[in-house]
């Protein structure tokens, strides 16, 4: 008896306090020092709803970098019984599924002659994927916009990060876990994008799903306006996602019938 009792009050304790921290959650712009803040708003241009979109180290990257805001863009989507997109017009932010928002920035350029430029896309599942399967986030660009990739001395892309978490709802005790974390894209096109394929958590729980993808730049063009194109593919069966380079929009998630796409668009004009 005393051994139930005992139980019992372990469970309810951790139920409490599982609920404090839900109801105290944090924020991204609730991390961030005073200071930072100002110069994300004042020098950066981002919003304060826009800096909650961005993980704290990737915002401490634009500080380092004086970036400073070209775009920002976030699409809030729903999904129907069928797995099929559909818009929600007026936005009633309660029946949104998914967001998928697309950044770019300018930042300092350590190469002379050639301008640096940040391109950021993520994705933050709002309910409970319909399915749980592989994944796929894409950034891609017209191959006209002339951006080409940092390389690092192997060869490789370099100044590329991509992260997919995900957590037990949000009464979670363990707090947002890293589901895949990488400095190199699982696909590419050479001036025309990167792709992320990640697994989604599967099993009891796990109802929240988020990610980013980002990627720096350079142009030798002293001017341009072009589409940078976030693609979010969310498959219903066990299938490995494929990109496609399009000669409008770069490398983007391919469409296939058992899944379904989401885009947003950045406008990168310098």
């Amino acid at each position: 008896m005393k051994l139930k009792s005992l139980l019992l009050f372990f469970s309810i304790f951790l139920f409490s306090n599982t609920l404090m921290a839900s109801a105290n959650e944090s924020q991204t712009i609730d991390l961030l020092a005073d200071e930072d803040i100002a110069i994300l708003i004042n020098s950066v241009g981002l919003t304060e709803s826009e800096i909650n979109e961005f993980p704290v180290e990737v915002l401490q990257q634009l500080i380092n970098n004086n970036a400073k805001k070209i775009y920002f863009n976030q699409e809030h989507l729903v999904l129907d019984e069928n797995n099929k997109l559909n818009n929600i017009s007026p936005f009633v932010e309660k029946d949104t599924d998914i967001t998928v928002g697309a950044a770019a920035f300018e930042v300092n350029s350590d190469r002379v002659g050639q301008k640096k430029i940040y391109v950021y896309g993520n994705f933050n599942w709002l309910k409970s994927p319909p399915s749980r399967w592989t994944d796929a986030l894409s950034i891609g660009w017209p191959d006209s916009a002339e951006l080409s990739f940092p390389i690092n001395n192997r060869g490789d892309i370099a100044q590329y990060e991509a992260k997919y978490f995900y957590r037990d709802g949000p009464y979670s005790a363990f707090g947002w876990q890293t589901g895949k974390s990488v400095t190199q894209p699982d696909d590419y096109a050479s001036l025309a994008g990167v792709g992320f394929r990640f697994n989604l958590k599967s099993g009891f729980g796990f109802t929240e799903h988020k990610g980013y993808v980002g990627q720096y730049l350079y142009t030798k063009k002293p001017s341009g306006l072009f589409n940078i194109l976030v693609r979010y593919g969310h498959y219903s069966i066990s299938f490995s996602p494929s990109f496609t380079v399009y000669p409008s929009m770069g490398l983007a998630v391919t469409p296939v019938i058992r899944n379904t796409t989401l885009n947003s668009y950045a406008i990168l004009n310098w």
